[in-house]
């Protein structure tokens, strides 16, 4: 098969987080961020969300207020029509 490492790497003086998959398969090279979420003016921004379920709802289930966390991947006005349903 091959060998793919997930990879959580922090930037903590910028507050950014990421989760890389990086490696080899039997197509080649994998290098994918699977996950990109920076703090920025106080709230949790998610700029990029590859996980299974979706961050967003593991982060409400933790006590982060939906008004929090803001979906950056989303163009901006899209994302004022977004509530979160129950996953």
């Amino acid at each position: 098969m091959g060998e793919i490492d997930v990879r959580p790497i922090f930037y903590e003086e910028k507050q950014t987080y990421l989760l890389v998959d990086s490696g080899w398969d039997q197509t080649g090279r994998v290098y994918a961020v699977l996950l990109d979420i920076r703090i920025y003016e106080e709230k949790i921004w998610i700029e990029i969300d590859g996980t299974e379920r979706a961050i967003a709802y593991e982060l409400i289930d933790a006590g982060v207020p939906q008004t929090d966390i803001v979906l950056g991947y989303l163009n901006p006005k899209r994302r004022e029509t977004i509530q979160f349903e129950p996953v």
